[in-house]
């Protein structure tokens, strides 16, 4: 720890003269330690010199400018004096807050800023955002409504109140239909602003154009039904709104007929994400003697991420931090024959350009398994092994089913046992038998809570191993309760068997797979990576393959092994085949082994690269 550092924790413990001698101390030797800076101005405003304290923290805001601490602090020290500066800063550090993923921080921003400016829309619809990023449904739609009163002809308003019901768990069924059917009314709503908008009523929201991408329904698709028709709609009416806004500007080339063909990918996860993982081999495997490739590094960048270390194997990676409008122009430029989303509803940036028409062919791949509903996606990439015999009216685009699972997919760096990780920092019982049901909260659906009380009531030894919400402790805590009343039904405690640990550190979590004994796939919408990594320690893993695509990768995966004897087909196989993992050593050790033996095909799939590639041709005309 450096002596700044040092000054800031004992902030607290010493007298203000000991820290400011302290603070004159480390000045004269390093005029520009930005911690001693921030420290010495908060002390010369107490003692009343003002402009000295500014200058104090605006020079240690200048020297670490992704801090967003610094420029909370200045923006507390301008209120009284600049509340227009202070509201730009409290927004910048909110912005920062929000990206390090420190989401209280983020919300304590813009309460700050609507403190200052009680009637601005777009710091209120900030807020409502991060709202619901917390699973605090209720103050969101507050929050929404405010908007509405203020400025009723506001489409990205009704858009935002129908996007951001979706709460991070639910607590019964009845909750999925309220929330659906709120979902219908509020997206009527929005298609009625904007017909208002392309008639010349009313008036367009003052948001940047981009800011649109934040409201999408991510939440949609975990309530587990087919949402094709709402899909289209939504679809449809982004699409017209976003031209509203800003009328499209490009026309893609018609197809050259000569030389290599022209693929695009674009994403905002170029990073150590999930929809990286899957797709990262479309963009590197591509034979580089009929196919250039460019690939579009969209978004905001996060701390200590660099899109640059993900796109080793890339042609032309393009990778500059820069707005909607000019990454339009960019990939308008490049006169691509085939753009590639590897995933459109969960990126904001990605959203707002697949809106655009930017070249002749436009494709979505499953990153986010669910239909766009967009009328600029043409073509929907699948995989094979994942579709259900009536996929094909699951989707707005035309569905291209690919070989096996449509990835080339590079299997983890298997770490050492990271940070002295065992069962024990895990919250585990030693000789229990313990399941991973590793994904996030919102895939669990009350419908199944019974599944793991019935497991555990067959087999006493059983643990199921789940973790925190990623961004919502609302959605783990009403996970729990469901959880502890599924159980309590059986006559059991939850809490011996149900264990949540919190986010683990990337190598941590791929550790954790050394201390559990199997993968229990969620129902409904199985486990993707997550999955992936469970086979690739050799774990084996229950399955049950229902509804649409995304609850069939499960089942996927273990079919492309050839190991298919823990796919269930129903509710109660599912329980069976669980209890017996736990409490038939034979049978475990058989499915251990047949899944180390066998995971090697999951991986490295040269047959779905030559598929995409002979699509690619199909459609270009080659």
């Amino acid at each position: 720890m450096d002596a700044a550092s040092a000054v800031s924790n004992i902030f607290d413990c010493l007298p203000e003269d000991e820290i400011d001698s302290i603070c004159t101390k480390i000045l004269s030797s390093d005029a520009n330690a930005p911690e001693a800076l921030r420290i010495a101005g908060i002390l010369a405003y107490k003692r009343g010199q003002k402009e000295a304290a500014i200058a104090l923290v605006e020079k240690a805001c200048q020297l670490q400018q992704d801090n967003p601490y610094y420029r909370y602090d200045l923006a507390m020290l301008l209120m009284e004096t600049d509340k227009a500066s202070a509201v730009r800063l409290f927004s910048e550090a909110g912005r920062l807050f929000h990206l390090r993923r420190q989401f209280d921080d983020a919300m304590n921003c813009l309460r700050a800023c609507l403190w200052c400016c009680p009637d601005h829309v777009l710091h209120r619809m900030d807020l409502a955002l991060l709202c619901a990023v917390r699973g605090e449904t209720e103050e969101t739609d507050g929050l929404l409504l405010q908007v509405l009163g203020q400025e009723p002809d506001n489409a990205l308003a009704a858009l935002a109140r129908a996007c951001l019901c979706f709460p991070a768990a639910y607590r019964c069924e009845a909750e999925i239909a309220a929330v659906r059917r709120h979902y219908v009314r509020c997206l009527d709503v929005f298609c009625e602003k904007v017909a208002l908008l392309e008639g010349g009523a009313g008036a367009a929201s003052p948001a940047p154009f981009s800011f649109i991408g934040n409201f999408k329904p991510f939440g949609l698709p975990y309530q587990g039904d087919c949402d094709r028709d709402l899909q289209d709609r939504f679809g449809r009416h982004f699409v017209r709104y976003a031209s509203v806004l800003r009328p499209e500007r490009f026309q893609p080339r018609p197809f050259g007929g000569k030389g290599r063909i022209r693929v695009g990918f674009v994403s905002e996860y170029v990073r150590s994400h999930s929809v990286h993982k899957l797709f990262r081999g479309w963009m590197e495997h591509l034979d580089p003697q009929r196919f250039a490739v460019h690939v579009y590094a969209v978004g905001p960048r996060r701390p200590g991420s660099a899109p640059e270390a993900f796109l080793g194997g890339v042609e032309n990676p393009r990778c500059a931090s820069q707005s909607v409008s000019v990454w339009e122009e960019t990939i308008a430029a490049d006169r691509l024959d085939v753009l590639i989303y590897p995933e459109i509803g969960m990126g904001c940036d990605s959203l707002v350009l697949a809106s655009r028409r930017l070249a002749p062919v436009q494709c979505v791949a499953w990153g986010h398994p669910e239909t766009t509903g967009l009328p600029t996606m043409d073509y929907f990439l699948s995989s094979e092994l994942m579709e259900p015999a009536d996929a094909a009216r699951h989707y707005t685009e035309r569905l291209v089913l690919l070989p096996h699972l449509s990835i080339w997919y590079e299997p983890p760096c298997r770490p050492p046992d990271a940070g002295g990780m065992d069962r024990r920092r895990l919250g585990l019982d030693e000789d229990a038998f313990v399941f991973a049901c590793t994904q996030t909260s919102s895939k669990y659906l009350p419908r199944y809570d019974d599944v793991f009380a019935r497991i555990a009531a067959q087999a006493p030894e059983a643990q199921f191993l789940f973790l925190e919400h990623p961004t919502s402790p609302k959605g783990t805590m009403i996970f729990k309760e469901r959880l502890e009343a599924a159980f309590a039904e059986y006559g059991l405690d939850a809490g011996r068997h149900c264990v949540f640990s919190p986010r683990l550190a990337p190598d941590a979590y791929l550790a954790m797979h050394l201390h559990v004994d199997a993968a229990l796939d969620s129902i409904g919408w199985s486990g993707g990576v997550s999955l992936l990594e469970a086979l690739a320690y050799d774990l084996p893993a229950v399955t049950l393959p229902v509804g649409l695509m995304r609850g069939r990768h499960g089942a996927a995966f273990l079919r492309r092994m050839g190991v298919a004897q823990c796919i269930a087909s129903t509710l109660e196989g599912y329980v069976a085949l669980a209890v017996r993992l736990a409490r038939d050593k034979g049978f475990y050790r058989q499915a251990r082994g047949d899944v180390a033996r066998f995971n090697q095909r999951l991986y490295r799939d040269g047959e779905s690269i030559r598929g995409l590639e002979a699509f690619l041709a199909r459609v270009v005309g080659r």
